[in-house]
């Protein structure tokens, strides 16, 4: 059998299920952009429905966090995303948690609305505490 590199995997092609946001946090699944078990990825382009758009999977992004209380991260942690309002943000509370994000790569305080990660990588839903 012939090996052949097909891509590096930084990015992937998605048929949008629903509007996306570009530089926005979004775990891909199935016909879905916000699949508990799905690829951790960042849109790479604004898209409506229907249209092919980039997906970043691999690297290191500052994104939307929840503010709440406990919600702070210490780098190496893992980090988790969950559904606020419609749009997928960051916490460091496994309990409130759709999945895992990535990894922590800097640290983020309770009250700070933004996180800096490493995306997982693959996908992972949130373990149960």
């Amino acid at each position: 059998m012939t090996t052949k590199l097909v891509q590096n995997g930084e990015r992937i092609k998605r048929t949008l299920a629903a509007n996306a946001t570009v530089n926005s946090f979004y775990a891909l699944e199935g016909g879905s952009e916000s699949g508990a078990n799905g690829l951790p990825a960042v849109c790479a382009l604004t898209g409506v429905t229907g249209a092919l758009v980039d997906f970043i999977v691999e690297g290191v992004f500052t994104l939307s966090k929840v503010a709440e209380a406990s919600s702070a991260m210490n780098q190496g942690d893992i980090c988790y995303w969950r559904t606020t309002g419609g749009v997928n943000q960051l916490t460091g509370l496994v309990t409130s948690a759709n999945g895992v994000a990535g990894t922590a790569w800097v640290a983020a305080v309770t009250g700070a609305t933004t996180a800096t990660i490493k995306l997982l990588g693959h996908g992972g839903k949130a373990a149960t505490p």
